[in-house]
């Protein structure tokens, strides 16, 4: 019993990780009251027993506990230096990260991570299809209760929904808008592929649907990206080879047309009120003009949440109301323009190390790279645990450290 609970431990507190964070609709930004309390409540008890965890282990890499503190370093400076410390999350989540991927092995936070994502996207799937069949199921009692504790489709999708109809309607599963719920999905996706012997075809049939049902352009060329690393990965012209790939074809020609007029509508005027276009662009364009102001130690990320729409107005000369510009949504360039050079250098490779372990060949490498900046530029998702778990990961890869075989 006890060595079932010592295996089990790590899917425990990265179901924990995930729900109780700021990715998840009832624990995002948004919240306030209880649901903030308890997930900070809940944090600080994860930190605590990872931090028990590390004094019982009785060691710790020497030269990953010198990045860590050279990356918080970095992030306190800027604080104290701005006396800002709305970056008390970023360290929060930073150390979380870094005790649980010293406490466990990588490739068992791999193999439960996609367990979970498996679980969540047959469940929301399955009920996103059976909404989309019959809308009625958003009013019975058990939808009511799911969506009034945040758990099923937010009110702007259902909203979308009722004046629609079923061709609005986007997968949220849990978390707080469709583009964080794709950046699991295709991680999960990278799971799959790399950190198993033998990627398992119904698991990657499940995740597609489910990445599907979010229609998050993100999210299909991300897409894309992975498909062409099976293809460089796994190809062999074999019968289930040409089965899947005339299937995958026969199943986009209905679709394609409109994936195809989603992506477009990102990048036209009349594709939305929202421009989301405009905000990732201004997540480049704008981060960049604030790390030039300061690269060393970035502006702080106070003034960036202040002031991120106003100073976008002022360097596309938009006039007040042209456009909806939203937060800030590039991970990598908010490291680099809240903290500076140090920070956001030290993600990146990071980042890179994370993706050359998991590929292991450079043209992969290269593919998952340029994934996980597509992935990164659509969602800031600094303030949660996920990017810095990948990050010490990576950080361990570029250390020769911790070198494990896929699991089975």
């Amino acid at each position: 019993m006890k060595e079932i609970r010592k295996r089990e431990c790590p899917l425990i507190l990265l179901l924990v990780m995930i729900i109780f964070s700021q990715n998840v609709y009832a624990f995002s930004q948004l919240a306030t009251g209880y649901w903030a309390l308890a997930r900070n409540v809940v944090q600080l008890i994860v930190l605590l027993l990872l931090a028990i965890g590390i004094l019982r282990k009785d060691k710790v890499d020497r030269n990953v506990l010198c990045i860590y503190v050279i990356f918080v370093a970095n992030l306190l400076v800027t604080m104290f230096w701005f006396m800002d410390f709305a970056g008390t999350y970023w360290i929060l989540d930073c150390t979380i990260a870094f005790l649980f991927v010293e406490l466990y092995d990588e490739y068992s936070i791999a193999e439960k991570f996609e367990k979970i994502m498996f679980v969540i996207c047959c469940v929301y799937t399955l009920l996103y299809l059976i909404t989309v069949g019959n809308w009625e199921i958003l009013k019975t009692p058990i939808c009511l209760l799911m969506e009034k504790m945040h758990l099923i489709w937010h009110h702007s999708s259902v909203y979308e929904y009722y004046v629609s109809g079923a061709a609005s309607l986007r997968s949220y599963a849990i978390f707080r808008e469709p583009g964080v719920y794709q950046m699991f999905i295709i991680l999960a996706l990278i799971v799959e592929i790399f950190v198993r012997k033998k990627m398992r075809w119904w698991h990657a049939g499940v995740y597609i649907l489910a990445l599907l049902a979010t229609r998050s352009t993100t999210g299909y060329i991300c897409l894309l990206l992975v498909a062409c690393m099976v293809v460089i990965k796994y190809w062999k012209i074999t019968p289930v080879t040409l089965l899947f790939a005339g299937g995958g074809l026969a199943a986009s020609i209905p679709i394609l047309p409109r994936i195809l007029s989603s992506i477009a509508a990102k990048f036209t005027a009349t594709g939305g009120s929202s421009h989301s276009w405009l905000s990732r662009l201004a997540s480049v364009v704008t981060n960049l003009y604030f790390w030039k102001e300061s690269p060393v130690i970035g502006v702080g990320i106070s003034r960036i949440y202040n002031d991120f729409e106003v100073v976008t107005r002022e360097v596309f000369g938009l006039q007040a109301g042209a456009y909806s510009i939203k937060d800030d949504t590039n991970t990598i360039l908010l490291f680099f323009a809240a903290f500076g050079i140090v920070a956001g250098f030290l993600f990146v490779v990071g980042m890179y190390g994370f993706c050359k372990k998991m590929a292991r060949t450079k043209l992969l490498t290269l593919i998952l790279f340029v994934t996980f900046v597509c992935l990164y530029a659509g969602e800031a998702v600094n303030s949660t645990c996920y990017p810095y778990i990948l990050f010490f990961i990576g950080i361990n890869g570029v250390l020769g450290k911790k070198e494990a075989e896929c699991v089975v």
